[in-house]
């Protein structure tokens, strides 16, 4: 069975590790955008001189490639637009989602996963149709999340799974092996896509979620932020504490740190928030954080007012 895989970032590398030792016909590698030089380097070190490697293109653009190749399978690992033209040719389509399918449909599934206090996680390999991460689930593996992973550490360990568990995968898929993996409709869940602001500590209603939420995005382009009056605060890093408050009507700052602050939440519960230099900002005790005044300006603090 000729093959094609097309995907994002090591997506496609990853799968590639997998079919080291396995038998394959692969014609080609499909990155929809264009990669570093030593990302380049570690692809052309896997792929014999005669498979091509392809950067850069849309649905369309791929579409055409695919016309020449005549592929009997294409595998998507991360492109991240909407497959439509290409669900209707003759070679099937999988698709690798890093969530326990049929949970967690959508975008951001990781962040969400650890925001939400999920216990395990998973990956998901599934037939393409039309609606998103909607199709036959072929294979399917989980693995326990560890307290405070970041999204980061959560796709490593992912992807660490289904580098080891592709190749069997990929060899029952063609030995006819695999029957569709059953569950009920009411089982599926979708989640939003997460956009910049959503970085905004806002979940003051209970103080294990800003920690998750802290620790699941300390390595994003976008990390948690505070918001305190007209600043937006980087917080690299959250840790729980023990001291408890009540009759709490607001977050408030119950202690200034030498790189943060300790925050009691709507629970009574409290929390280091660490990355920033309180006084710099004029961070004062007993002060309310995470106001919808100020997050409604949504401004960026890059430097304190002198």
């Amino acid at each position: 069975m000729s093959l094609v895989i097309v995907g994002n970032n090591d997506g496609p590398l990853t799968l590639l590790r997998a079919l080291k030792s396995v038998s394959h016909e692969l014609l080609a590698i499909g990155l929809q955008k264009p990669i570093s030089n030593e990302l380049r380097r570690a692809y052309r070190e896997l792929l014999p001189a005669e498979v091509s490697l392809w950067e850069g293109f849309g649905e369309l653009e791929l579409l055409d490639y695919l016309r020449d190749l005549s592929p009997s399978l294409l595998i998507n690992c991360f492109c991240n637009f909407r497959f439509k033209l290409l669900l209707h040719q003759p070679y099937e389509v999988l698709n690798v989602h890093l969530a326990p399918l049929p949970r967690y449909r959508g975008r951001h599934p990781l962040q969400w996963a650890l925001i939400n206090g999920e216990q395990t996680f998973g990956l998901a390999v599934h037939r393409m149709v039309a609606a998103i991460d909607s199709g036959d689930i072929l294979w399917r593996t989980q693995l326990p999340i560890i307290r405070g992973m970041s999204a980061r550490e959560l796709r490593t360990a992912l992807m660490g799974q289904l580098e080891r568990g592709f190749g069997t995968f990929y060899q029952n898929y063609l030995a006819g092996k695999l029957k569709s993996l059953h569950y009920e409709k009411d089982d599926a869940t979708y989640i939003p896509r997460r956009h910049a602001t959503d970085a905004l500590l806002t979940e003051w209603h209970d103080r294990d979620m800003i920690y998750r939420k802290v620790m699941a995005l300390r390595h994003d382009a976008h990390p948690a932020q505070l918001v305190y009056k007209f600043y937006h605060l980087p917080i690299a890093e959250a840790r729980l504490t023990g001291q408890r408050y009540a009759a709490v009507i607001a977050p408030m700052v119950v202690r200034r740190l030498e790189r943060g602050v300790r925050v009691v939440c709507l629970d009574g519960r409290t929390v280091d928030l660490l990355g920033f230099d309180p006084a710099a900002y004029g961070v004062r005790m007993n002060e309310r954080v995470g106001s919808k005044e100020a997050a409604s300006h949504r401004l960026q603090a890059s430097s304190p007012h002198m």
